[in-house]
């Protein structure tokens, strides 16, 4: 739980003051501590090849695109670091399972290319 206030800026509602921050008790289940850091189940979820369509590190975000199709896929720092990877390159070949997220769809897991049959 968090009590805070916010100030209106150029890019939207943001925190300006935390007043308070209260951390849930630790949970011995894995799943919830995957779901609480945004890796989502992707069991049964087709695995399809991708390629970077760039990546920043440091923002910890990028994209990637399906092969034959234009749509952005969201990639997070969190989901990478959750399959091995500490970065992406742009142009780079991986494979995805897509998954709908809060904002469209997002990979809910990379995999390096060779995984791919």
């Amino acid at each position: 739980t968090v009590e805070f206030e916010v100030q209106d800026t150029d890019k939207g509602r943001q925190v300006s003051i935390i007043h308070s921050l209260d951390v849930a008790s630790e949970s011995n289940d894995v799943s919830e501590e995957n779901e609480e850091f945004g890796v989502p189940d992707v069991a049964g979820v087709e695995m399809v090849p991708a390629r970077v369509k760039w990546f920043d590190k440091s923002k910890g975000f990028g994209f990637a695109n399906v092969y034959q199709s234009g749509e952005d896929i969201f990639l997070h720092m969190e989901i990478l670091r959750h399959f091995g990877f500490s970065d992406l390159q742009a142009g780079e070949a991986i494979v995805l399972q897509v998954v709908d997220g809060p904002r469209g769809k997002m990979a809910g897991a990379v995999h390096s290319w060779d995984n791919i049959a």
